[in-house]
């Protein structure tokens, strides 16, 4: 009878223990910032000396974070490798974490900074408002902030990528590109060998009521609406809130470097500080998802391109 009390006790004892074991704790000073400690916030109360103590109920909601932070590191690497890409637009990866997003993510359309490159068919946007439109081969249409245009085979306005500027401007064989002249209204005027000057055509813009339904194409560095019933407005430079169009410039991207690699080690912290919550709570869950290394070096590599 004793030895089944004692065993009794001891197998309660082992439970209890088991128990204890099935926590993790986490403090701020393990490398929370104060934009992931409010994550955190979202499914835990911290307790008086400031510690987080998460146990295996939690685990369902650290792994919804976990796939957050994953995608913000990605995100945030996007950011950070295009921030010398013409017209690029960054993504905003606080919406996504603080869950205002849900795994949605979000473009900041702010305006990046103007350059003045003195080329005659470089036009910079002055405005966040707008953008321009070009087509491809098989007529489709995308939209950019990226104006460092070039002439084609066929003497037309075509941007980087060989993709045609909509409306299609159309330069004659002896037209004299040095004295091209683009106005703030996008007006293009132009004179030939016999010194005559001639309007060409006038640029325009378009803009969509809300840039939450446009999709970025990497491959092209351009946007296209989410379906076919999304329309942009066509509008004149400066028309109705639209902005003027600076010839001899361009607009760089909108990333702040030394934001998004602070960003990028703070997520990295954060999702490694998670992922080992997540192991603590339960062992095997180890190496599941541990595909990111903390290594600050990666984020210098990416500034200089290599």
């Amino acid at each position: 009878m004793k030895i089944k009390v004692l065993l009794s006790i001891l197998f309660v004892l082992l439970s209890l223990n088991a128990t204890e074991k099935k926590k993790a704790k986490i403090h701020p000073s393990f490398g929370l910032s104060p934009s992931t400690e409010v994550i955190l916030k979202q499914i835990k109360k911290a307790n008086p000396d400031g510690t987080y103590v998460l146990n295996e109920n939690d685990i369902n909601a650290l792994l919804t974070i976990l796939t957050k932070a994953d995608i913000a590191i990605k995100a945030t690497v996007e950011n950070i490798t295009n921030a010398k890409t013409i017209g690029y637009k960054r993504i905003r990866t606080i919406d996504l974490i603080s869950n205002k997003r849900g795994l949605q993510l979000q473009r900041s359309f702010s305006l990046g900074n103007l350059v003045s490159t003195g080329h005659k068919l470089d036009i910079a946007i002055a405005s966040e408002i707008g953008f321009l439109a070009f087509k491809d081969d098989k007529k489709q249409i995308f939209y950019s902030r990226d104006g460092s245009l070039k002439i084609g085979t066929e003497r037309t306005l075509l941007n980087s990528f060989g993709h045609k500027l909509i409306p299609e401007i159309q330069f004659e064989s002896d037209d004299i590109i040095e004295t091209l002249n683009i106005s703030e209204d996008g007006v293009l005027s132009i004179s030939n060998s016999s010194k005559k000057n001639r309007k060409i055509d006038q640029l325009r813009l378009f803009q969509f009521q809300n840039t939450s339904d446009l999709i970025y194409n990497k491959l092209y560095n351009c946007f296209s609406p989410i379906n076919d019933s999304i329309k942009a407005q066509e509008k004149f430079p400066g028309q109705s809130g639209m902005g003027v169009v600076l010839q001899g410039f361009l607009e760089l991207s909108n990333v702040n470097i030394t934001e998004e690699q602070r960003d990028y080690l703070s997520f990295i912290r954060f999702y490694n500080l998670i992922y080992d919550s997540i192991s603590r709570l339960d062992p095997s869950f180890v190496g599941a998802y541990k595909t990111h290394i903390f290594d600050p070096s990666y984020i210098k590599n990416m500034e200089e391109g290599k």
